[in-house]
């Protein structure tokens, strides 16, 4: 069976502006259900407004990695500093391995700092190649296309100025589905980036950057257990520093 490396960014729904829990719940069943693990990167203060959800997630064997705050875009090493010591909760609780920054951005020189703080790898771009920083990894978000050499940061609109598809991003899960997996079983194995929003179907009115995201995957996310073995990133993590 194809594998698939699941990453879940469990963050603030845009339309409700409440953490989507219903919805991560209903994903943690489905895993469980099939006996898979994903990775799941969370904002900081949930380890102090939500820290029973975390606690589940822990406890059913799912990685638990950070994702920014508040979900701040990260510009420098100075915004990044002030947001791993606003996360020391979260850091000191549950010892993450991966960061993902929000919008999946995140400057090429924060990789010291993120070792500092005790991080293993990193998942905020989009690529098609895992670098290795002294036993520090950069574990991309699948795309695919030009063989272009690796740029950090590239975020997702960065994939298409560099040539390449980010088939690896939810916002293809409610649209295209049918094609993603094909192109997710041809690179498996792949990280894909889904968002518990996106299992309910949405107003199409408010920030117009989010239409794409209309449209409910839930149905698609159903069909992975199916047609992948889900995977943490922590798996690749220690696969790709000990092979």
């Amino acid at each position: 069976m194809n594998k698939l490396y699941l990453t879940l960014d469990l963050e603030i729904d845009p339309w409700t502006k409440k953490i989507p829990e219903e919805e991560t719940i209903r994903l943690l069943n489905l895993l469980r259900e099939n006996n898979m693990r994903m990775t799941v990167f969370a904002l900081g203060r949930f380890a102090e407004t939500n820290p029973d959800l975390l606690s589940r997630i822990v406890s059913e064997g799912h990685e638990l990695g950070l994702h920014g705050y508040n979900h701040e875009r990260i510009n420098s090493s100075t915004d990044l500093k002030q947001v791993l010591e606003r996360s020391r909760l979260f850091i000191e609780k549950y010892h993450p391995y991966g960061f993902r920054a929000p919008y999946a951005y995140l400057p090429n020189n924060a990789i010291d700092l993120l070792k500092n703080y005790g991080f293993k790898y990193d998942s905020s771009s989009y690529s098609s190649t895992v670098l290795n920083y002294n036993s520090f990894l950069e574990i991309p978000i699948t795309t695919i296309g030009a063989k272009s050499p690796v740029r950090l940061p590239c975020d997702f609109l960065g994939c298409f100025k560099q040539f390449k598809f980010p088939i690896g991003s939810g916002l293809f899960s409610g649209w295209c589905p049918n094609l993603q997996t094909k192109l997710l079983k041809f690179n498996s194995p792949a990280v894909l980036l889904l968002h518990p929003w996106q299992f309910t179907n949405h107003s199409p009115f408010g920030n117009m950057r989010l239409i794409p995201y209309l449209r409910s995957c839930w149905k698609y996310v159903e069909t992975l257990p199916i047609d992948f073995r889900i995977c943490p990133l922590r798996e690749l993590y220690e696969y790709s520093v000990t092979s």
